[in-house]
């Protein structure tokens, strides 16, 4: 039995939406449907947009690729034409979102939104000393589904029309907090691009919700840090430390081998 809930665990994994999915979906309606109410002419037909589809069930499996925005029309007068009503719709959400974002259909307009699983960031947060060499390195001890202690970098995705630069101070301030004062340069350059695949044993990067890839940065910190969100602890251990195989038994998905790529990027390893 143990065997069974352990593997029901993992297929679940591989079905269910990611926290992202979970997040994304329900903004992307709250765009579509904001930008649909602030049209005046369909405000007057008595616009009442609502969510429908798997999504609005509960029932939706990755990869989720689109959210369905059903818009009904209360008080539209009978001698208002169905290509009509659609061009309506059309100008409204090409004004919201830009023309390249916009694809008419045959009874529906498509709303382009960045695909749910895409292009990530993983941070190694480091101390520097005065000339500049890493003495410590930031490790975030987490719980997975299943329970059990592990040690992470600092990951998550770039949003649409999110440039990298911003994604990793707001990654590092939700993991750090707002007062980490992290310390990236204009054009951040990553150390190493890590592929993560559902399937483990492709690459030395698995994630078991996904196929993505994700630019690794090592990020000096200067400010106060403290672990946010679902993190327990943040420990700052010398380079050594972090690379000690009890240390690195502890962390999981290839976050172990991004650590010590990171420290050959700083000279700590050979």
């Amino acid at each position: 039995m143990p065997l069974l809930t352990t593997q029901f665990r993992d297929a679940l994994q591989r079905v269910e939406p990611t926290s992202d999915d979970k997040t994304n979906a329900p903004k992307a309606h709250r765009e579509v449907r904001d930008a649909l109410a602030s049209d005046t002419q369909l405000m007057e037909w008595g616009l009442d947009p609502i969510l429908i589809g798997s999504y609005a069930r509960d029932v939706s499996i990755r990869r989720m690729k689109d959210v369905d925005v059903f818009g009904r029309l209360w008080d539209l007068p009978d001698d208002v034409e169905p290509d009509e009503l659609l061009q309506v719709f059309e100008d409204v959400l090409v004004d919201a979102f830009g023309k390249a974002r916009i694809a008419r259909q045959a009874r529906s307009i498509q709303v382009g939104f960045a695909d749910l699983d895409g292009l990530y960031v993983d941070a190694v947060p480091v101390r520097v000393d005065d000339s500049g060499d890493v003495v410590a390195v930031g490790l975030l001890l987490r719980v997975n589904q299943e329970g059990e202690m592990s040690r992470a970098l600092i990951s998550g995705r770039v949003m649409y029309h999110e440039r990298v630069r911003d994604a990793l101070l707001r990654h590092l301030e939700k993991d750090l907090g707002p007062v980490a004062l992290p310390q990236i340069p204009p054009s951040p350059q990553p150390f190493t691009v890590a592929e993560y695949f559902p399937t483990p044993g492709i690459t030395p990067y698995h994630d078991p919700r996904q196929h993505a890839v994700s630019l690794a940065y090592v990020v000096p910190v200067s400010g106060d840090c403290r672990p946010q969100q679902d993190a327990l602890d943040l420990a700052w251990l010398t380079p050594e430390e972090a690379l000690a195989d009890r240390i690195q038994l502890e962390m999981t998905g290839g976050h172990g081998t991004l650590l010590r790529q990171a420290m050959a990027h700083v000279g700590r390893i050979a």
